[in-house]
């Protein structure tokens, strides 16, 4: 009996299919009919905006550590493809420090340290404090003008 949900509860009568049937069914029925569910569920939205965004202001406020952490999975996974545990295992491999000056504040009150990435090829180098990581930007990812600034400032290249 578990396996069937009720048709009618007060009468105690069940479907006539099997719960993984009836999600079957429904599956393909919502793949043919994806328009009419989207329609709906933007109406529902419209209709239903304040309920819904005092719902989404009580669980930001009851869990803002989780809230900051989501935001912060889908973040990484969006712009660099990978997830928060590739993020901790680079951060681990460069010692919890900048991959440039070795410091370990990320710097300006963040939390954790920036991405760093080649904006040509998307490849990932290492984690940047945000002094760093500007200054790699400001300099355009070009190493000749970042060896210029070292002769500048007195530095051996």
């Amino acid at each position: 009996m578990g396996e069937f949900s009720f048709r009618d509860k007060a009468a105690g009568r069940l479907q006539s299919r099997c719960k993984p049937c009836c999600s079957e069914v429904f599956k393909v029925y919502h793949s043919a009919n994806r328009d009419k569910f989207r329609e709906y569920r933007r109406e529902y939205h419209i209709e239903n905006r304040e309920v819904l965004q005092e719902k989404r202001r009580a669980r930001k406020a009851a869990q803002p550590a989780r809230e900051f952490t989501r935001k912060r999975r889908s973040y990484i996974k969006k712009q660099f493809e990978m997830t928060l545990d590739d993020y901790d295992a680079m951060l681990v491999a460069q010692g919890h420090a900048c991959a440039i000056c070795r410091t370990q504040d990320p710097g300006r009150g963040y939390a954790h340290f920036n991405v760093d990435h080649c904006h040509t090829t998307g490849k990932i180098r290492g984690l940047l404090c945000v002094r760093c990581n500007f200054g790699v930007g400001y300099f355009q990812d070009d190493a000749a003008r970042l060896r210029a600034a070292a002769v500048y400032l007195g530095g051996v290249v």
